[in-house]
């Protein structure tokens, strides 16, 4: 959880020794001028630590950090989770110093607006009772609890665009339309998402409606899972749906011809559902534990960024994500080959 800066009254901005009460999902400990990724995929820099004598029904101790996300601050407390970001090129860190981090940051709210408007819309579709109607939603969040029925939400040139009618009781549903603009989209827009969400998930689960993705047989993973050996045994067996798709055939020795091109020319080599870079990053956010692990394992950490031309977060993601690909790539060659 993330607190705004304006919530409490510091009483100064010297630095205390709780930095140690302080993890990020690594269990690595900040210092004041770490990069740092927030769970929103913001970047930002660790200010300072304080320690303070208030009550909150929201915080159980006094402990909490200091962002500088250069437009705001923000107070993480221990329990926040966020991401150290290591040994940060010299061009990161003049663009943070110019504020032009901004641009990594867009980036990363970008995917994240896009698949929440993805995932809202396919509820809205869903959202069909017995009787082929709209099912209405409430927001239990206000004392206004009228009923609402949304259209298909829009997201276009950084900008929302909502539209729903609003049952009073009285007459015809009123027609209410909010557009949130692209630079009020970090404190209006992704919080009006998930209210959204969070308001058709409810209904949905009232009516006895599954939103989640349909369950597809897939042939060739069934025919190959129990041979994979257990390690990123997860990723190996998305990646067996992927390449099912794109050879369009269950046939095992093709499937084998089709995973050593990739490894040997991946750039030549396409993999359905994995072509573009938001495929990528989606695949990242799916799999991000096995991910880093393969990554640390293959010593990719220990190398700048800027050692591979990279110099935005979001291209470091989706480069480092195609690097672990193509080892469990080999991994899963490698099982394939120990069936014969």
């Amino acid at each position: 959880m993330i607190y705004k800066f304006s919530d409490f009254n510091p009483k100064n901005e010297s630095i205390s020794d709780n930095s140690s009460e302080f993890k990020d999902i690594k269990g690595k400990t900040p210092k004041v001028g770490d990069f740092i990724i927030d769970e929103e995929k913001n970047v930002g820099k660790v200010k300072s630590f304080h320690k303070e004598d208030f009550k909150s029904k929201y915080i159980t101790n006094s402990y909490y950090m200091v962002v500088d996300f250069r437009s705001h601050y923000l107070n993480l407390n221990p329990m926040s989770k966020f991401e150290i970001i290591e040994n940060p090129d010299e061009k990161m860190v003049k663009a943070f110093e110019n504020k032009k981090i901004n641009q990594i940051n867009e980036a990363f709210s970008e995917k994240i607006i896009q698949k929440k408007v993805a995932e809202i819309n396919k509820m809205i579709s869903l959202a069909i009772n017995s009787d082929g109607d709209a099912i209405e939603v409430i927001d239990k969040s206000s004392t206004w609890e009228a009923p609402m029925k949304y259209k298909p939400i829009k997201y276009s040139n950084g900008g929302l665009y909502i539209e729903y009618e609003e049952y009073t009781g009285h007459g015809k549903p009123a027609i209410k339309k909010e557009r949130i603009n692209k630079s009020n989209m970090e404190l209006d827009g992704i919080g009006t998402l998930n209210n959204i969400a969070k308001m058709y998930r409810s209904a949905l689960k009232k009516h006895g409606i599954s939103y989640k993705d349909e369950v597809v047989k897939e042939s060739l993973k069934d025919d190959l899972v129990d041979k994979l050996s257990p390690d990123y045994k997860d990723i190996k067996e998305e990646l067996l749906n992927i390449i099912g798709k794109s050879i369009n055939s269950e046939d095992i020795d093709l499937a084998k011809k089709y995973i050593k091109t990739y490894i040997e020319k991946p750039e030549d080599t396409t993999l359905t559902g994995l072509v573009n870079d938001s495929d990528i990053f989606d695949f990242f956010t799916k799999y991000t534990s096995d991910i880093d692990e393969v990554l640390t394992k293959e010593k990719w950490f220990d190398k700048s960024p800027s050692d591979s031309s990279v110099f935005s977060v979001y291209d470091y993601v989706t480069i480092s994500t195609k690097k672990a690909i193509i080892k469990v790539m080999n991994l899963l060659y490698e099982d394939l080959n120990k069936t014969e």
